[in-house]
């Protein structure tokens, strides 16, 4: 969303971070089903207990810069030639640091403990079944807080605490953490314990959702095949944070194959999911699951993206509807691009200049992917799916501004001005929505660590130098 934001494709190619240019037709949306192929790790296979303790670790202590440093461009995805379609976002997590190098020896697996699962917290407890705006709950902002400066990180928590904000979402690279097995003496992993001890020092709740995977896993960078992995990473997480992280999130669009390390797989995302699930949940029962938020592309290429709709249909499906017991709330990335938040596609199409094509076609107006209200469609869903008493939370959701990166022209049909009062009017749909929880705006801060040129830039609402654009001030303004 920082980059979720779904961009048409020009020349036929889509680029990690820099999305893809817009087509000179009109792209038609393929609503056939895939089908399902068979996950490598069955479904029903018996749940990997995990380590019950997981011995301390001395994490190398980082120098504190009285600065922010600049983040370095993230690394490109190679391009991919997808068919007359809507192009799709590049990943948003900015590049992660270096591993700190260090002559200890790596940290061993723990033994397996052959403990069952505690009985875990209802959906109906605690933070799942927070209603955005109810005593100020469910306001939240997408943040990049990892890092050596202590400075940058005091202001990340002043400003979300001064806008009335109360969550964080930070992406966590499991590759960043754990770039060997076992090993977590890295700087992320240095940063992150800085950054949530901090936040809960504040008051401040966080969730952390958790993205690539390391080589040594071999599914190059997507999705896990051998459960165990993931179960000893979530295993470390959810113990050496419990209490202090409110809320994890298992993976991030994975409906978009960039984000699977290949073609995107239905069923082999319920495996990984049950495995956080468990993990987290043995570790910290009142910690809330977060099934990944899906993109909503408007494709139905498995070798691309399926369709955030037709994916959650399909994975219900799976099992006889397996996957609704491993996960608290669902999550969700409203599409935006450059239509105001009460329009919708077919019936209330946006009349405003956005997405005209060169050709005078309107492609960002004709497929609801590219709509806030697309998660009526989701929650839909849902409600025929038996969910409809689970919380939805939006775990990215924004518009850019004019935006440099090349596929996200349509950013300049949205000023400033209309940033702020789009996501103001958002909020105000949350809320009326009862099925509604935590709200996360894309993005609190990435202006300050990324250059114009990056397309997460423009989705701030904070400027490169900190200071406040207007969606920054209407969101703090607002009634909550």
């Amino acid at each position: 969303m920082r980059r979720w934001a779904i961009a048409l494709i020009l020349l036929t190619f889509l680029v990690g971070c820099g999305g893809a240019s817009k087509p000179t037709s009109t792209p038609t949306v393929v609503p056939t089903p895939i089908v399902v192929p068979t996950p490598t790790v069955a479904p029903t296979q018996a749940a990997e207990a995990i380590p019950t303790v997981v011995p301390p670790i001395v994490l190398a202590t980082p120098t504190v810069a009285s600065t922010p440093t600049v983040a370095p461009t993230p690394t490109e995805i190679p391009p991919v030639t997808p068919t007359s379609a809507p192009s799709l976002p590049p990943t948003d997590v900015p590049p992660t640091a270096t591993a700190v190098p260090s002559t200890a020896t790596a940290v061993p697996p723990t033994a397996i403990a052959a403990t069952a699962v505690p009985a875990v917290t209802s959906p109906s407890d605690g933070l799942a079944a927070q209603h955005v705006g109810d005593n100020g709950d469910g306001y939240g902002f997408n943040v990049w807080g990892l890092s050596d400066s202590a400075s940058a990180r005091t202001n990340v928590y002043a400003n979300v605490q001064s806008a009335g904000f109360g969550w964080m979402r930070q992406q966590v690279s499991w590759a960043a953490m754990e770039p060997q097995r076992g090993n977590f003496r890295s700087a992320t992993a240095t940063q992150l314990d800085q950054f949530v001890g901090g936040a809960s020092a504040k008051g401040l709740n966080v969730m952390l959702s958790i993205v690539k995977s390391p080589d040594w896993v071999g599914a190059k960078g997507g999705l896990p095949t051998k459960t165990q992995d993931f179960t000893d990473f979530m295993g470390f997480l959810t113990q050496r944070y419990a209490g202090k992280v409110q809320a994890y999130e298992i993976w991030n669009e994975e409906n978009y194959a960039v984000e699977t390390g290949g073609k995107v797989n239905v069923a082999a995302y319920l495996p990984v999911l049950k495995a956080g699930f468990q993990a987290v949940k043995k570790s910290d029962p009142k910690a809330v699951v977060v099934f990944g938020g899906l993109t909503p592309t408007g494709v139905n290429d498995p070798a691309i993206a399926l369709n955030d709709v037709e994916y959650l249909r399909q994975i219900y499906a799976v099992n006889g509807g397996e996957i609704k017991q491993y996960y608290d709330v669902l999550g969700a990335h409203p599409g935006s691009n450059c239509n105001p938040p009460d329009t919708a596609y077919p019936d209330n199409p946006a009349t405003t200049p956005c997405g005209t094509d060169p050709d005078g076609g309107r492609s960002y107006t004709k497929d609801n992917s590219f709509y806030f209200k697309r998660i009526l469609e989701i929650r839909k869903v849902m409600e025929d799916a038996g969910e409809g008493n689970t919380k939805m939370w939006l775990t990215e959701f924004g518009w850019t501004t004019a935006n440099q990166a090349p596929g996200y022209g349509y950013g300049k049909f949205v000023s400033e001005q209309q940033q702020a009062q789009y996501l103001v009017r958002a909020f105000e749909l949350g809320k009326s929505y009862p099925w509604m929880g935590v709200m996360f705006v894309w993005n609190l801060n990435f202006a300050t660590i990324t250059q114009a040129s990056d397309e997460k830039y423009p989705w701030a609402v904070l400027k490169s130098d900190g200071s406040a654009r207007p969606a920054y001030t209407a969101l703090k303004n607002m009634p909550k």
